[in-house]
């Protein structure tokens, strides 16, 4: 009920929008504010995170805006405080959507498809039994006893008629974090083949260790896919001090980080100087020091994050 509690939400949003983002979807982003001209209209400040796709064009992911009491006055939305007196309530707005599925599927997947991160795949473990018409049931029946050994994990079975090179591709496409191949040389050996999606790696396991070393790499698999994802990002950061390197570092695909004024006439001419251009957010954890706008010369008021986007 006051402007304090309001952006206090704004923050405990935000960090759960950045643990999803980082936790589970195994992105990681810049946290920021936006400028005045980009923020949202009507709010007093708006904030988001942003992500660099490897085109080296910027989307914007979770956001969530400080509204203040100006809808709260054009709409009367009010409230009776403790001393029953009537308030206008203060307002915030926030979204996580369907866009950052598409973020994460861009920033993650390869030349061969989707690559999930294991947290949020619907199916973490694929069986693949390879075998022929003499083999047929004794694979079968170990590949069972298999999925029970691993039941913890809810693997799946692929024993449709298709051969084994058309499954890999089909489930490779689909992102299946781990792919296990079972046949006779397995059975044989008790050792099984396990492979990883994201950097293709074939891992021999024994039998008895399986389940431990299963849940070990799906947890290598979703902290390197956000490792991979962060050290991307934060290569492609570059800082600059005019705007010839400004063009440089967008006509190169990446993101630059430069002082800024804050003001709209500025921006504006930033953007009709380089096209697609934009400015994504102020930075929140360095502050410009004595520094001048890398446009007009004059004081700065912040580092601002800029990238061409969609």
């Amino acid at each position: 009920a006051t402007e304090k509690e309001g952006m206090d939400d704004v923050w405990k949003i935000l960090d759960i929008y950045k643990y999803i983002c980082e936790n589970y979807l195994a992105v990681y982003g810049i946290l920021g504010q936006k400028t005045e001209k980009e923020k949202f209209a009507g709010a007093i400040s708006s904030y988001a995170i942003e992500f660099l796709l490897p085109n080296g064009k910027a989307a914007q992911g979770p956001d969530a805006h400080f509204d203040g009491q100006k809808f709260a006055k054009a709409y009367d939305i009010t409230f009776l405080d403790k001393d029953q007196k009537k308030q206008y309530v203060w307002q915030i707005t926030y979204a996580l959507s369907t866009r950052m599925i598409g973020i994460m599927a861009a920033i993650h997947s390869d030349n061969k498809g989707l690559v999930l991160p294991p947290k949020i795949a619907p199916i973490k473990v694929l069986i693949i039994p390879i075998y022929n018409d003499e083999t047929k049931n004794k694979v079968m029946a170990e590949t069972k006893k298999l999925k029970e050994q691993l039941e913890h994990f809810n693997p799946t079975i692929d024993d449709s008629d298709h051969s084994p090179g058309y499954k890999f591709n089909e489930w490779e496409l689909g992102g299946t974090p781990l792919r296990i191949d079972i046949g006779i040389k397995e059975i044989k050996s008790k050792e099984i083949t396990v492979i990883r999606r994201d950097n293709h790696e074939r891992i021999k396991i024994k039998r008895g260790m399986l389940k431990q070393e299963i849940r070990k790499l799906l947890d290598d698999m979703q902290h390197s896919l956000l490792e991979k994802s962060k050290r991307f990002l934060l290569n492609s950061v570059v800082k600059v001090s005019d705007m010839t390197e400004l063009k440089d570092v967008i006509k190169n695909n990446k993101m630059a980080k430069a002082n800024f004024c804050g003001s709209v006439e500025c921006e504006n001419n930033i953007k009709a100087e380089i096209e697609g251009i934009t400015t994504r957010v102020i930075d929140l954890n360095e502050k410009s020091k004595k520094a001048k706008c890398i446009y007009c010369g004059k004081p700065a008021k912040h580092i601002v994050y800029f990238a061409r986007a969609y």
